[in-house]
């Protein structure tokens, strides 16, 4: 499962909001956090629960209207890396928040996880620079949806400038690593994504807000 948000639920228990494999978005109970056992240890530890952790999850199914619950849980890959690295921690946190608003089909989708899963153990072993990373993210997240951003820039709706154009094709035509050396200003990088953004929830038939895009943009800045 990949943990996309969690909310809290009572004094001691969260609904994680998470992406899997073989049913798409879904949500379930986890009870018992920060609660200690008779032991005096914690029950679950929710440092595994940054955004877009993956998990090894044991859980109940969702029924009849009924949220279904977790039983154990363990980290599936080590992401040591996102959760101590301030400027991979805000990407994590922007794309966490992107996914979460705009997966919404309990349906599964084994190409859109396993894009998901890929990237997040890209940005975990990439070393700087990856201030392009959510760029090509969202484009590459547009491309598996089926509607690639180069294919349609004479369509209905065309949030992008020439210059956002020119760097989307480039980009296009790059591995991961030359992409993130492709040189872009903060405020290119920024306008871009919003670009990006409105694309996508256009298409998915969305009004996308992502909050982060803000920590996101002044951390590259």
């Amino acid at each position: 499962m990949i943990v996309l948000h969690t909310t809290r639920y009572g004094d001691t228990s969260l609904i994680i909001h998470g992406y899997t494999r073989d049913n798409g978005r879904e949500s379930f109970l986890l009870r018992g956090v920060g609660k200690s056992s008779k032991k005096g240890d914690k029950r679950h530890s929710t440092a595994l629960l940054h955004p877009l952790s993956i998990l090894d999850a044991v859980t109940t199914e969702n029924r009849l209207g009924k949220i279904g619950y977790i039983r154990e849980f363990s980290s599936a890959a080590r992401l040591d890396s996102i959760r101590s690295d301030i400027s991979k921690s805000g990407i994590a946190q922007f794309l966490s928040e992107f996914l979460y608003k705009c997966l919404r089909e309990s349906i599964p989708d084994a190409q859109m996880h396993d894009f998901i899963v890929r990237s997040i153990l890209t940005l975990e072993t990439l070393e700087k620079p990856f201030a392009n990373f959510h760029i090509l993210f969202l484009m590459r997240f547009a491309e598996i949806s089926g509607f690639p951003p180069v294919h349609g820039f004479e369509k209905e709706f065309d949030p992008f400038d020439s210059a956002q154009k020119a760097v989307l094709a480039a980009i296009s035509h790059l591995s991961t690593e030359e992409a993130m050396k492709l040189p872009l200003t903060g405020s290119m990088r920024s306008d871009l994504s919003e670009a990006l953004i409105q694309y996508i929830g256009f298409h998915l038939g969305l009004h996308l807000e992502i909050l982060s895009s803000r920590v996101l943009h002044a951390i590259f800045s």
